[in-house]
């Protein structure tokens, strides 16, 4: 996603990318080492950025791993919403609950049985992708999302599902301190 966000900028931006993994972050400085990408090791609840430094943070396809509790996941969330300056946009792409039951039904018997199959041949490793079958069938639905983010602070907050409602994308607002009358 950064890579991706960097070489769409109109405008020279810069970009940072953070995770907690260092060989993660190993393997993305080597395929998408870019001068103006620069790469932070942190935990997602303690962020060592500033607050209101940023225009825009997002997270693809992450932001379940971050749901290991309610209170893990809030103050992820609220890291986002205080490095964000006043106006800024979260945005989340994530695997969400189909809203028609049969359709949820299936994705969870096909990341049960299927996906560690071919996340093993992939990887080599079958524990590799096997954590997807308690990651996805249990993360909130688009609509529980939204509410978490206006809890934490955000003002709006939209949603679109993607892919027959396997995925949704939010994007959050962080509010500018004007009332509204």
């Amino acid at each position: 996603m950064a890579s991706h966000l960097y070489r769409q900028a109109r405008r020279r931006i810069s970009v940072t990318g953070v995770d907690f993994n260092a060989a993660m972050l190993r393997e993305a400085k080597r395929r998408h080492g870019i001068e103006g990408i620069a790469f932070q090791r942190a935990d997602a609840t303690a962020l060592h950025l500033s607050d209101d430094s940023f225009d825009a943070v997002t997270i693809s396809f992450a932001l379940r791993n971050l749901n290991i509790s309610p209170e893990r996941l809030y103050a992820s969330l609220g890291e986002c919403l205080r490095v964000l300056r006043p106006g800024g946009r979260l945005i989340t792409v994530e695997t969400t609950q189909p809203r028609n039951g049969l359709i949820r039904r299936g994705v969870r018997l096909y990341v049960r049985t299927v996906v560690p199959r071919i996340g093993a041949r992939m990887s080599g490793s079958a524990a590799a992708y096997a954590y997807l079958a308690n990651t996805i069938p249990r993360f909130h639905g688009a609509p529980e999302l939204a509410t978490i983010l206006r809890d934490i602070g955000f003002g709006p907050v939209n949603y679109t599902y993607l892919t027959f409602g396997l995925v949704a994308i939010h994007e959050a607002v962080k509010p500018n301190g004007e009332k509204i009358c």
